[in-house]
């Protein structure tokens, strides 16, 4: 990097967690437009993929054979034109507006308004530092992309580490700090000096003992800046120590290969320039700074988007060009361009300006661009959509056999403003009509023969042209093809406000501030932006280009420039021109605004319903919650056309996702909304039609992801809870506890067996990151038994986890349990025990009920570090305490109410045993409370005698049934041809 404000730095763990928290939506242009980026509030869990949408588009049938699908196409579809929308949002009509959602519609137009690395970057790539605007990383790259002649992006062949981010791991980040501070050292930069130069082991203690490079004292990181000398000094030392280094490296650290199978190159990224290029005012100087900016001699590929904006014209008045100026500009014209074979020459003289139908009679120069007869004297700008019809035309490859064509790129449609057939494209490739122009760039600018080549290339061209093509300087990589106005919303922040899901996050916590006002900030106004951007992103391969254009001046002149120009050459823009829809001035704002007036009219109508609640700190209804986050849903789906916000199997049965799939605009169920209070401008939701799952009977919910980003996993957790507690009392799952008869008590038990249940995830969690971490060492191990061992262990932590009761004692579930805890030299196969001895379910019971009853609970065993279940477990404490008061209880016979309905759901989901903390040592100092995977606290222990009070609970039939089981219980203990029992572990 050159200049005077370089800075490194390096980001501890803590650091790391904190700056991804800050990142998460509404940050500054960190990366590139995406035409397909959503909010992560309104990702759902169980989303649409984009593919449903492209099929929904071109089949336009939705899937048959539920019953709410069956009644959705029963209902038939109905035609709404544009401009009845616009009449009722101009006149403020909100209830005409959502009874429209009543109803399948569809939207019909009036005719009136009419990047990227050459390798796989997942888990090879290190954050260092900035140089103005600039990001500086650094990449692992295979040995492999170093070879002669490797000049492609071979992902096929490129191995890829099982991670799901591009940051390296811990470990091997650890590994790359230690060679950059070998680097900083060997230059005896400024303090910075190594003690242990491979230390073991390799972790974040024994780097800061060995280095004071990620902090001096109390520094929780450092910056480390580099001047111009330095910068080169760093390139220098950096390139020359990297093969030494590695190789005195200790054998632990190149088990994984990761060092010996690499090598580090630097990624400069800049994102968000959105700067205007080839402005005739301005290219000299742009030519200049290419050349400045950076020495491409030293770059092996770089990659780059170029947008190229297309505007339409109204036009009033023209301007005929003389026949003079074109003849002194262009010399010979032609009648068609260059790559249509049958082209002749044409006297300008002798050729009319205009066709019978009013139109310019086109003719082209001899390197086939349109020389323009008349220019613009008046016009009008308008706005361009494209139509997602015809848009497959645009990526269509060669003749097949039998005639048929075939998509030569792959590419996703995304609908806006509910019109399903307008919107953005995004690619994996640029359509093949620009490629063919890139193909002849190519051959242009190809350096020659390769290395690798065994033939020899004729001066004639033939043989160059082959190799131009087999070995490409230029490629095409992605392309996206969006209006303006979906890149305008992101000129401060990355999402509109009308994206962000604002109140839902408000009806499930805080937020009512920003909520009211942000709401109202729409795609509005006159005099935005409306024209189509056509944005590729290419890669060009410098080694493959002549090495005198190995330079700024020439990569902009020779490159920048061609690509941008080769826009406007027929043989793109005719194939542009027929997959657009045009609109008059302003008509695409209004568009937006007038195709959500509905559902912007009914998030208005529940807004003002619920905001005093809001104001009075009173909870919003999970039903109306849950609708709630479906609308906002449904109206960012509008705004961006991503499916990943559609939420399938709840929006599915209210009809808003069967709407937007077969014909783009929502609609609204009857069965869940009733149809009758909405005309009345109300919204009742059908809570005992509420959508559960079938295994567990709990809510259906799509605000998942909004409530976890903004409140926390332990906040939805709690919110789900009350949510299926609420639910269940209002509508009790038939087969939930249904030998219970006393319907308060089963109401408890209920409310107990969903806490339970999230304490089921807490256990699997921790059982999966404790066994986890014991068994990675050994799967590195040289020594084959230990490594079969790890995997024998995962393979039962796996089956243990599938379980639905995995605290039970039965055989089958006990075991797995055992063998994933349990290492080779540990084989005795029984859990450690503790010094409590083995306990009634009674006593978790208390532990429970004592917990929840605290303001700041502190963390004791049975509840673990980091899990939901404590916050679960008071919301389901309280829902206990609510239907043993309705069953007349009060005071301790209140206290053993929920107690009783806790052990019954104990004994329901088979838990026998729970994992605990360590037994007490006889060192100094607090035992630990924190509960480990290993060791296990048994339930089987003798329960106290209940008191009279607490036996009530109990039906007298359910008492005699349950000394019947007790008594069975003994008698099979003392028969060796008995069941075998828990109480025997």
């Amino acid at each position: 990097m050159e200049g005077n404000n370089d800075e490194m730095w390096f980001l501890d763990d803590d650091y790391v967690v904190e700056d991804e928290e800050q990142l998460v939506d509404e940050g500054e242009h960190d990366v590139p437009f995406n035409v397909a980026d959503i909010p992560q509030q309104l990702v759902t869990a169980d989303a649409h993929t984009q593919r449903e949408v492209h099929l929904g588009l071109y089949e336009q049938q939705p899937a048959s054979g539920r019953d709410h699908v069956m009644k959705f196409k029963a209902s038939g579809v109905k035609g709404m034109r544009m401009s009845t929308l616009k009449s009722m949002h101009d006149n403020k009509q909100a209830m005409a507006a959502v009874g429209l959602l009543r109803q399948w519609h569809q939207i019909m137009m009036d005719d009136t308004q009419m990047q990227a690395l050459p390798f796989n970057p997942e888990g090879w790539m290190m954050a260092l530092g900035t140089c103005m605007d600039e990001q500086l990383w650094l990449a692992m790259a295979p040995n492999m992309y170093f070879e002669e002649g490797y000049g492609e992006n071979r992902e096929e062949v490129v191995p890829v580490l099982e991670l799901k981010m591009m940051a390296l791991s811990t470990e091997h980040r650890y590994m790359m700090i230690m060679f950059i501070v070998h680097v900083l050292d060997s230059m005896r930069h400024e303090d910075i000096h190594c003690i242990v130069e491979y230390p073991e082991p390799l972790t974040l203690e024994s780097i800061k003992a060995s280095t004071e490079v990620l902090g001096r004292f109390e520094e929780q990181h450092r910056n480390i800046k580099l001047r111009l000398n330095d910068m080169k000094a760093f390139h220098r030392h950096f390139i020359n120590s990297w093969a030494e280094w590695v190789r005195k490296v200790p054998a632990s650290w190149k088990q994984d290969g990761f060092l010996v199978e690499n090598m580090p190159v630097g990624v400069c990224l800049q994102y968000g320039q959105n700067q205007p290029i080839t402005v005739s005012q301005a290219v000299e100087e742009e030519r200049m700074n290419w050349s400045r900016d950076r020495n491409f001699r030293y770059i092996r590929q770089i990659s780059f988007s170029l947008a190229m904006h297309i505007s339409y014209l109204d036009m009033q008045r023209w301007h005929n060009v003389s026949l003079e100026r074109i003849m002194q500009n262009h010399g010979e014209v032609y009648d068609k361009p260059d790559h249509d074979l049958s082209r002749v020459a044409v006297d300008l003289r002798e050729l009319d300006l205009l066709d019978e139908d009013g139109y310019e009679i086109n003719v082209y120069n001899k390197a086939g661009w349109r020389v323009p007869r008349q220019v613009p004297k008046e016009s009008e700008l308008c706005g361009a959509l494209l139509d997602l019809d015809k848009v497959h035309e645009l990526f269509q490859g060669r003749d097949e056999m039998h005639g048929e064509m075939t998509n030569e790129v792959e590419f996703w449609v995304y609908p806006l403003a509910f019109t399903r057939k307008y919107g953005n494209v995004k690619a994996h490739g640029i359509i093949p009509n620009m490629a063919a122009r890139i193909g002849k760039l190519n051959e242009s600018i190809f350096r020659g023969g390769m290395e690798d080549d065994d033939m020899d290339v004729d001066e004639g061209g033939e043989d160059r042209v082959r190799l131009a093509r087999r070995h490409p300087a230029i490629r095409g990589i992605a392309s996206q093809i969006y209006n303006s106005l979906s890149h305008q919303v992101r000129n401060e922040a990355k999402f509109h406000s009308v994206q962000l899901g604002m109140i839902t996050s408000a009806f499930t916590g805080a937020g009512i501030e920003t909520a009211g006002g942000r709401r109202r900030q729409k795609v509005t106004g006159d005099g935005q932006l409306q024209d189509l951007r056509f944005e590729n992103t290419y890669m060009v391969e410098l080694t493959q280009i002549r090495e005198e254009l190995r330079n700024g001046r020439s990569i902009y002149k020779e490159i920048i420039c061609p690509l941008l120009k080769a826009w406007s050459h027929l043989q793109v823009l005719g194939c542009i021109k027929d997959s657009l829809k045009l609109f008059k001035a302003d008509i695409i704002p209004k568009l937006f605004k007038c195709a959500t007036y509905p559902v912007t009219a009914l998030i208005e109508m529940i807004w003002a319903k619920h905001k005093q609640d809001l104001q009075d700190k009173r909870n919003i209804d999970a039903c109306m919650v849950e609708v709630m986050s479906m609308l906002e849903q449904t109206l960012n789906f509008a705004h961006m056309g991503n499916a990943a916000v559609l939420s399938t199997r709840l929006m599915d049965r209210a009809w808003l996702l069967l709407g937007l799939l077969s014909d783009g605009f929502p609609a609204l169920s009857d069965t869940f909304i009733a149809h009758g209070a909405l005309s009345m401008g109300q919204v009742t939701v059908r809570r005992h039609e509420w959508p559960v799952e079938a295994e567990t009977q709990r809510p259906m919910t799509s605000s998942k992801r909004a409530q976890q980003l903004t409140y926390g996993e332990a906040h939805y957790e709690a919110y789900k809870a009350k949510f299926t507690i609420k639910l269940a009392i209002e509508n009790l799952p038939p087969n939930a506890y249904s030998h219970i008869s006393n319907a308060s008590f089963r109401q408890a038990c209920y409310a107990a067996d969903v806490a339970f249940r999230v304490y089921f995830d807490d256990v699997k969690k921790l059982m999966r990151e404790g066994v986890t971490a014991a068994t990675t060492p050994l799967l590195r191990s040289e020594d084959q038994l230990m490594r079969q061992s790890a995997w024998e262990r995962l393979t039962a932590l796996g089956h243990w986890m599938d379980e639905r009761h995995p605290l039970s004692y039965m055989p089958g579930i006990l075991s797995n349990l055992l063998q994933a805890i349990l290492a080779l030299n540990e084989r005795k196969f029984e859990l450690t025990t503790l010094m409590l001895g083995k306990k009634p379910t009674s006593f978790i019971a208390d532990i429970v009920i004592k917990q929840c009853s605290k303001v700041m609970a502190h963390n004791i065993p049975l509840f673990i570090k980091g899990g939901n279940f404590i916050h679960v477990a008071r919301v389901a404490v309280e829902e206990m305490k609510n239907a043993g008061t309705h069953a007349g209880h009060s005071g301790g016979d209140l206290t053993g109410f929920v107690a009783d309905a806790i052990c019954a759901a104990c004994k329901h989901l088979k838990i026998n045993h729970v994992p605990w903390s360590r037994n007490p040592t006889s060192g100094a100092g607090r035992p630990s409370n924190a509960v480990v995977h290993d060791v296990w606290l048994n339930l089987g222990g003798q329960a106290p005698p209940a008191m009279g009070s607490r036996s009530m609970n109990v039906p007298a039939q359910q008492s005699n049934l349950a000394m019947a089981y007790q008594v069975s219980q003994a008698i099979q203990a003392g028969d060796a041809r008995g069941e075998w029992s828990a109480m025997d572990v």
